[in-house]
């Protein structure tokens, strides 16, 4: 899915070229101004989608790491992961962002956010507003990703310990 991100967005970097440098007025429906912009939307858009998956991928695994080296300590008496304590019980928080093009959509998971560590409240705003604003545009799952997904995130995204997660990192 990340890269599918990065080759829509490529494409839609070389339409604007094509609109920029190979303009034919007479067999286009739209003006030239205006192919520009859909072009350097769309390719904004999904370039930056495989950048966020790409850290977000990045950022996940370097906490994932940390907590099953340091699980037992963390389980035990709690460590300190960037200047914050985390225990068996500290909330960690994950939320849903909805992008729509056409006929896709994607449901991209962000990386966990850890109470008091990170600044959920604006993560969450953040998340849904993305949504809001990109995930609508898919047919059929548009629209009902993107109400699962506010939905979700509103209600506070998906919530875990740093107890259930271990625990369910090692059923797996």
């Amino acid at each position: 899915m990340r890269w599918l991100s990065l080759v829509l967005g490529v494409v839609f970097g070389v339409a604007g070229l094509k609109a920029l440098f190979a303009f034919d007025p007479s067999t286009s429906v739209v003006s030239r101004p205006v192919l520009l912009a859909i072009s350097a939307a769309g390719s904004v858009l999904f370039i930056s989608l495989f950048v966020i998956a790409s850290n977000t991928k990045k950022e996940l695994s370097e906490f994932e790491r940390w907590l099953r080296k340091n699980a037992t300590n963390v389980l035990a008496s709690g460590a300190a992961y960037n200047g914050t304590r985390i225990t068996g019980d500290t909330e960690m928080t994950r939320f849903l962002l909805t992008v729509s093009i056409v006929f896709l959509t994607f449901k991209i998971p962000s990386r966990y956010y850890v109470a008091g560590r990170d600044k959920v409240a604006l993560t969450k705003a953040a998340y849904s507003l993305a949504t809001l604003l990109f995930g609508w545009w898919g047919i059929p799952w548009g629209p009902i990703y993107t109400v699962q997904s506010l939905a979700k995130n509103v209600s506070g995204g998906y919530k875990t310990t740093v107890r259930q997660y271990l625990a369910q990192q090692t059923n797996n």
